[in-house]
């Protein structure tokens, strides 16, 4: 038998000489697929030598044996980190940081042993990166963190990404060094740095981001001993002051266009009645659950929404362009018709028709539009395909150029055998909900139904655009198979409880990336972030889900939860509403010293059990997250209907929920309400920087975010027409524009302008 000691430096050695692959092309005999608790199985975990060796040193931790514990971790390191270690039920965290946060756990006999084998390696890693050689940063500085010289090794690496252009990494790497090093621990002292020129790299990073929520959290936490020090980058200055200006910048830099805070009018629209796509009219159809996208390009402005048909088999993509100026004022305007994609002649028709399983929203990258849209990959008569997708309604990835007039760019998941850098595997695959754009990374979901137990699988891709000629190309980088897992049971008849049927796929959620991490969740039991480099998992995590009902219905369908949604980030904090929870899940945006990296789970649907607390938010049934601004949700929904004299708590269909600690000053009570007198919510809001654009069914209402109980605003309101006693104008999902607000319906779409 080959002894773990003697097998790791040398897996070491191979991960040093290796050549970078795609996620999906690296097998190891000891990575395997496990099932956890909660029912997803989770890819890439370590079962063999590796899950052993961790084994082995929370044993010797466990007996009073620092100094062996110590000496094992530094063999650890030497070897091969990236799969996924379980360090708890449930939670998964890769094996490099597993490593090292037991380091940063040890005693201090043990740390000490510990740094007595690293030190001479980190020391040799600090000349040899100050010779020239500092792409060994990239591999051994993070690994190396906590010893002597480990300190010096984080800056230099966060200062050779900035110098390469990598801002978020090099916020990255001064966010684990700080957090590896915290202020008021045994680690206070920072070997070789001082504390305040990390702040100030970090600061710098965040301001260049426009990260002004890191920020605002950086200087809450931060001790008063380390705001009062004087700056590194400003003569004369505190590192509060620094801080401060900072997160100033940041806001200025991350603010957009100037969005309306007076009157509205309704400048433009357009009905959605007729059933019929062959016509080249953008009235001809209805929209089915989905968000418009605003676009400029050659000098035109106007709206991307997708047209379905009233069978839901057939789709086209519209542009709609602003109302012809001149026209009379008194009424709104019809929105003209810019140009539809595909033509008639390529409509792309679904096998069989099927609810949506996330929201269509395209993203505008400059001249092109990105979106997931329904393939040809099912369709027999339509080419060759060469992975079987069954009978699954499935997506491909397609790039649009608004300049063109919607003509095809590129198309990932059709044809891929035919492409320099093909993933056969994507053919099996449905590209689902809206792919997610920083800088030049796109990074996207695609799930498929698994072989074996037909459940749903979770893959998450990045891909690069790259210019080609006049367009652009999307050119992969690493797919990850991330884990498999089944939506929540539904409701079903009487007669068909005892039947096993089989259940549509499951849509994730938006993504959502920071400094260098991708965010997801599965909405089947799983929140995960990825290495957005190597495609690594670096944790993820189960839940406790919503379901199945106890009850036995007479109406088959979904239990209720939360709408899709992406992932929200505030700061370091990650914040989840999974439509397979009642709650509403807090994580760490990085991995914690303790075994677990959620910070809270709160309770938000439901009327709680005799060990579970209900929720607190009363009477209002939230079913949407608008957003977290500095530790405050702003949860959006419904207030049950009751007799016209009943009271109801709170008596808005919107609150803001403190999700944090209270600070200095602050009130207790965490829940504060708008007074938005009415029910309940007509369609998605809108969250700008200081405030919520909300509508009702009866108005659009603007909720000031620094003082959420003000009197909101009343932008717009539905009036009466003539000789009618009943309200035509419904809002629907709300979209800002600049000044201009579009609202989008099941059956309309409307424009809305200021009033001066």
């Amino acid at each position: 038998m080959i002894k773990v000691s003697r097998l790791l430096p040398v897996l070491g050695l191979a991960a040093l000489l290796s050549v970078p692959t795609r996620a999906e092309d690296r097998t190891d005999d000891e990575i395997s697929s496990v099932a956890s608790a909660s029912g997803v199985v989770v890819h890439g975990v370590t079962t063999g030598p590796l899950a052993s060796a961790f084994q082995a040193i929370d044993d010797k931790l466990a007996a009073g044996r620092p100094e062996a514990a110590a000496a094992a971790l530094d063999e650890l390191l030497a070897g091969e980190l990236g799969a996924l270690h379980e360090q708890a039920q449930g939670v998964y965290l890769r094996a490099s940081e597993a490593a090292v946060l037991r380091i940063a756990a040890l005693p201090p006999v043990g740390l000490t042993a510990w740094r007595r084998l690293a030190d001479p390696r980190a020391n040799s890693l600090v000349a040899r990166a100050a010779a020239g050689e500092g792409e060994l940063l990239e591999r051994g500085a993070e690994r190396l963190a906590l010893a002597t010289p480990g300190p010096r090794l984080m800056v230099m690496l966060a200062d050779r990404r900035l110098a390469r252009g990598d801002v978020r990494g090099a916020a990255q790497a001064c966010e684990a060094l700080l957090g590896l090093w915290p202020a008021g621990s045994s680690r206070d002292e920072l070997p070789g740095v001082e504390r305040a020129a990390v702040v100030s790299r970090l600061a710098a990073a965040l301001e260049a981001l426009g990260d002004e929520a890191s920020l605002r959290e950086l200087l809450h936490r931060s001790a008063p001993t380390l705001l009062d020090a004087p700056s590194a980058a400003l003569p004369e200055h505190t590192v509060h002051d620094e801080l401060e200006r900072a997160a100033t910048r940041a806001a200025a830099r991350s603010r957009g266009t100037p969005a309306p805070t007076g009157a509205l009018r309704m400048t433009g629209e357009l009905l959605l009645r007729a059933r019929d796509l062959t016509s080249p009219l953008p009235e001809t159809g209805r929209e089915i659950y989905g968000h418009p996208a605003p676009f400029t390009s050659a000098g035109r402005s106007g709206l991307l929404v997708r047209v379905t048909d009233a069978t839901g088999t057939l789709s086209r993509l519209y542009a709609l362009g602003l109302p012809d100026a001149g026209g009379p004022t008194t009424a709104p305007q019809r929105l003209r018709d810019l140009w539809a994609w595909p033509s008639q002649d390529e409509l792309r028709r679904w096998p069989r028709a099927a609810a949506e399983r996330a929201p269509f929203r395209p993203v505008v990258v400059g001249d092109f539009v990105l979106a997931c849209w329904p393939s040809t990959r099912n369709v027999p008569s339509e080419g060759v395909r060469h992975v079987d997708v069954s009978d699954e309604e499935v997506q491909d990835l397609v790039v649009l150029s608004l300049r063109a007039e919607g003509r095809l760019v590129d198309e990932r998941g059709a044809h891929e055998w035919e492409r320099d850098d093909p993933d056969v595997e994507l053919e099996r695959l449905s590209f689902t909900g809206s792919p997610l754009v920083v800088g030049r990374a796109v990074y996207a979901t695609a799930v498929g139904r698994s072989p074996g137990s037909g459940a749903t699988e979770l893959h998450v891709a990045r891909f690069d655009l790259m210019p080609y000629g006049s367009e652009v190309r999307l050119r992969l980088r690493w797919r990850r198979h991330v884990m498999d897992g089944t939506p929540i049971a539904p409701s079903r008849y009487t007669a068909n409880a005892r039947l096993e049927l089989e259940r549509e796929l499951a849509a994730p959620t938006g993504l959502a990336e920071r400094n260098g991490r991708v965010y997801v969740g599965s909405n089947t039991g799983a929140v995960a972030s990825l290495d957005t480099e190597s495609g690594e998992v670096v944790w993820l995590e189960t839940y406790e889900r919503l379901g199945p009902s106890p009850r036995r219905t007479v109406v088959e369908g979904e239990p209720v939860g939360w709408k899709y949604g992406p992932v929200h980030l505030d700061g370091s904090r990650v914040v989840v509403a999974p439509r397979d929870a009642e709650s509403l899940l807090l994580y760490a945006a990085h991995p914690l010293p303790s075994r677990s990296t959620r910070l809270a789970e709160l309770p938000m649907r439901g009327g709680g059990t005799a060990l579970r607390a209900g929720s607190p938010l009363g009477d209002l049934v939230p079913d949407e997250l608008v957003g977290v601004r500095d530790g405050i949700a702003l949860l959006s929904g419904y207030l049950p209907a009751r007799g016209s004299r009943a009271l109801r708590w709170p008596p808005s269909p919107l609150v803001a929920y403190r999700v944090r600690r209270a600070r200095e000053g602050e009130p207790a009570r965490r829940m504060r309400v708008p007074e938005i007198p009415e029910m309940a919510c007509a369609g998605s809001p809108a969250l700008l920087d200081d405030a919520v654009l909300f509508p009702t069914y009866k108005a659009l209402y603007r909720v000031s975010l620094d003082d959420v109980e003000l009197p909101p605003r009343e932008l717009w309101r539905a009036t009466f027409r003539p000789g009618s006693l009943r309200l035509p104008d419904r809002l629907g999902n709300v979209v800002i524009d600049g000044t201009r607000v579009w609202s989008l319906s099941l059956s309309r779409i409307v424009l809305f302008e200021p009033a001066e």
